[in-house]
């Protein structure tokens, strides 16, 4: 009888210690699990995020930064769109560098309307936000985050608005 429960005692024990040895990995794998998501949201934390924004109503274009941290040195590319009054019209719009912008914040950029290589004027530039707002182009942006890292952000306008396409460390 002794033997008998020396036997169940010893595998009770090795039961309890599988099953320890499995909680244990288990913990262990989940542990890695959260260390990489803690990372990847840490990362998250430093990529800048910008909108433009065109409001028909109000004259200029806006840049937003919808991320989490300050963004530096923004240069929009030259944006080639093609306005459909009741006849097509292509615009080239040239955007002064913007230096810096906090996290949330949304400010007016400065811009250049041409028409091929002549200058149309400020005060009619303004003007053309309802043509703009119903136009259809892509925009390439270059920023850097408070650290100094470069991103390379392509926004798609459509009808609905602007976009996300793509954000890349240069």
């Amino acid at each position: 009888m002794n033997e008998i429960v020396n036997a169940l005692i010893l595998w009770y024990r090795e039961i309890i210690i599988v099953f320890l040895v499995l909680f244990l990995v288990l913990y262990w794998v989940k542990t890695r699990r959260l260390k990489r998501r803690l990372i990847q949201a840490t990362r998250k934390q430093f990529i800048p995020v910008l909108l433009l924004d065109i409001d028909p109503r109000k004259p200029g274009i806006f840049i937003k930064n919808e991320g989490n941290c300050y963004v530096k040195d923004i240069t929009v590319s030259d944006i080639h769109v093609i306005l459909d009054y009741d006849f097509k019209k292509e615009l080239t719009l040239k955007f002064n560098k913007v230096g810096f912008i906090k996290p949330k914040e949304r400010i007016k950029v400065d811009y250049s309307v041409f028409d091929g290589d002549v200058k149309i004027p400020s005060s009619e530039a303004e003007h053309l936000n309802v043509h703009l707002a119903k136009s259809v182009f892509e925009i390439h942006l270059i920023c850097a985050n408070i650290e100094g890292k470069e991103f390379k952000a392509v926004l798609i306008k459509d009808k609905e608005g602007f976009h996300i396409k793509e954000i890349v460390p240069v």
